[in-house]
């Protein structure tokens, strides 16, 4: 019951506004119309490709910037220990890579496992 008086309600209120188009009311005519200016003291929402710790905020707020100026650093230890490890599996299947190529030539390593190898060394390279 009361889910009908709230769409009824939405229904009433959007009827009565709907013959009011926009350009017939200026900003200071319409009561509704509320003007603020929004700002955060403490804290901010930044949008990023990657997620991390801000170590250094480069501009105040309102301040202006040019193209291409840092305006913020990020704590990348995170990333760099990911990348090195991706890197040193990457390192460990060519090892691996070749040595099942070398093993194949003389007859001591199937196919199945120069193949899983291959493939391995490949996957690391589109990790990194």
């Amino acid at each position: 019951m009361k889910k009908i008086i709230a769409i009824i309600a939405c229904l009433y209120i959007s009827m009565c506004f709907a013959d009011q188009s926009p350009n017939q009311f200026k900003p200071s005519d319409n009561p509704y119309t509320v003007h603020a200016v929004v700002f955060s003291e403490n804290s901010a929402v930044i949008s990023s490709p990657m997620a991390g710790l801000v170590t250094n905020l480069l501009i105040k707020d309102g301040s202006t910037f040019k193209k291409g100026q840092i305006l913020i650093r990020f704590d990348c230890r995170i990333q760099h220990a990911l990348l090195q490890k991706i890197s040193a599996d990457i390192k460990l299947s060519l090892i691996n890579k070749e040595s099942y190529a070398k093993l194949s030539k003389l007859g001591s390593a199937s196919n199945m496992k120069v193949a899983e190898s291959h493939a391995n060394f490949e996957k690391g390279k589109k990790q990194r």
